[in-house]
């Protein structure tokens, strides 16, 4: 093992979270060795989740945004899964995680048991201590005694200007969804204009902000639907939908089907 990752490795071990380093370039140079005993649940969580390009460069993005934050920066990724990032010297950076804040049973990722089982849980306060103590070994790392002063890579950083508030305001939806939600409400909540929201939503997703609240809404009622214990009726209001023609007429565009005849087509599967 490289000793200049020696602190890195001791805090992946205590904590039982996988860590890892990055060149300026983006490759990454160093795993843990916690890393790299969960390394194929987690690719392959990815990989259902079609994120791991897009996981990549939050990672990449989060050394960058580390640089402004003092060295401590915990971020929600795309995945849904939670890192924090702290600078090297040389231009490098390093990760911590992945984890999750919110228990097993919460979590708004939609992934086989056996995947998700792999990643571990903690709290909102273990992950603060745990962002701290990170950084203090990154400190340690990199043998420093002034500021985070190496450039960062400002190309790498350009083509993923946008990934934090693409995953907060996705957080927010998510969050949500029960509720009207308006443009304004989500650009409130990244500190962004609407029509410069809508616009990098559109750039980063492929959605526009009312088709993504839309989607998540289908994937809401899909789920309330295989549940027989769940009346038609009550579906739009859990779902976020304003009525029940609007949500009959919204579903039957999206999926081909009526609500009432995809119940009774998961029930025959």
């Amino acid at each position: 093992m490289d000793s200049r990752y020696s602190a890195i490795e001791t805090f992946s071990v205590a904590a039982a979270i996988g860590a890892t380093a990055y060149a300026p370039s983006g490759e990454r140079c160093f795993a843990s060795s916690v890393y790299q005993d969960t390394s194929q649940e987690c690719d392959s969580l990815l990989a259902v989740l079609d994120c791991a390009e897009k996981e990549r460069a939050a990672l990449n993005y989060a050394i960058v945004q580390s640089r402004r934050f003092g060295g401590r920066y915990i971020f929600l990724a795309p995945s849904g899964l939670v890192y924090c990032a702290s600078p090297l010297t040389g231009g490098r950076g390093a990760v911590a995680g992945p984890f999750l804040m919110v228990g097993y049973e919460d979590v708004d990722i939609e992934a086989p048991a056996g995947l998700l089982s792999a990643i571990p849980y903690r709290s909102p306060v273990q992950a603060r201590a745990l962002c701290e103590m990170f950084a203090l070994c990154a400190e340690h790392c990199s043998d420093l005694s002034g500021p985070f002063s190496v450039p960062y890579n400002e190309a790498l950083a350009a083509s993923v200007k946008h990934m934090d508030v693409i995953a907060k305001a996705i957080a927010y939806i998510r969050g949500h969804y029960m509720e009207k939600i308006a443009l304004q409400d989500i650009a409130d909540h990244v500190f962004l204009s609407p029509t410069y929201f809508s616009r990098v939503f559109r750039e980063e997703t492929g959605q526009t902000p009312g088709g993504f609240i839309t989607a998540v809404r289908i994937d809401e009622s899909k789920r309330l639907l295989r549940d027989a214990a769940v009346g038609i009726i009550d579906i739009p209001a859990l779902a976020g939908f304003e009525s029940q023609s609007y949500f009959t007429r919204v579903f039957k565009k999206s999926e081909g089907l009526t609500p009432g005849e995809y119940r009774r087509r998961t029930r025959q599967a």
